[in-house]
């Protein structure tokens, strides 16, 4: 396998659950296929631990997207009257398919409410509603050292948010690597060789335009295809 190789990243989509609908925004696979991946959109399914342990050796990356709240009794606590909408379906979906990404050490990039995801499926907890967050472009200061620093070579760069809720605390071994103006935590990743990295913000709106933002795609697909690489090898 040669650097060519377009690895297999699969996509956490939106569900509807009165309509029984899956869907994807094609901002997320247009990122994922400039950078070099298949897009590859994951669902529910009858047997959703036995299938999941199946399809996932084939895949090379897990990209947690957006989407609606994740429900509070996650984390341990009561849902506050400002949390959003809640799909129990997507979040018990998301917990089996970390089960098995962990066990396999898939590379693994959330955004917004995959950030979200990330942390509370490790152990993390979230601010259930936060103001100022919706529709605006602000600035994000990195922390050097980090990855997120080394993949966007910046220690400031201007990010969008579509977002009323966000990190609180952090789920062991995760790090903040990036906090808004106000001090939202707006990166975490996973110290070490694998790619585990959330951010708070939407690169997949930006990364057509805005290098700095298609560069965490790049680095989610590079990592992706090293990953392959090193199973073939075992």
């Amino acid at each position: 396998m040669n650097t060519e190789y377009k690895p297999l990243i699969g996509i956490t989509p939106q569900y509807e659950i009165e309509r029984e609908r899956a869907w994807i925004r094609s901002s997320y696979t247009g990122a994922v296929i400039r950078a070099g991946g298949i897009p590859v959109i994951l669902d529910q399914y009858p047997d959703e631990k036995e299938t999941i342990e199946a399809l996932l050796p084939r895949l090379d990356g897990i990209l947690f997207t957006g989407g609606v709240d994740l429900n509070p009794k996650l984390y341990g606590e009561e849902i506050d009257p400002k949390c959003g909408e809640i799909a129990d379906v997507r979040d018990a979906f998301e917990q089996k398919l970390m089960e098995v990404v962990e066990q396999y050490d898939i590379p693994v990039f959330g955004i917004c409410r995959g950030i979200q995801s990330l942390n509370v499926l490790c152990g993390g907890s979230l601010h259930q509603h936060r103001d100022g967050h919706q529709s605006v472009r602000h600035d994000v200061e990195i922390t050097e050292g980090t990855r997120l620093h080394t993949i966007i070579g910046k220690t400031k760069i201007n990010a969008n948010s579509f977002h009323h809720q966000c990190v609180k605390v952090p789920a062991p071994g995760l790090i903040v690597t990036a906090y808004a103006e106000d001090g939202t935590i707006e990166a975490i990743e996973r110290p070490g060789e694998r790619f585990f990295v959330g951010v708070q913000w939407h690169p997949e709106l930006l990364s057509a335009e805005e290098c700095d933002h298609h560069a965490l795609f790049e680095a989610f697909i590079g990592a992706a295809r090293e990953y392959r690489l090193l199973r073939q090898r075992v």
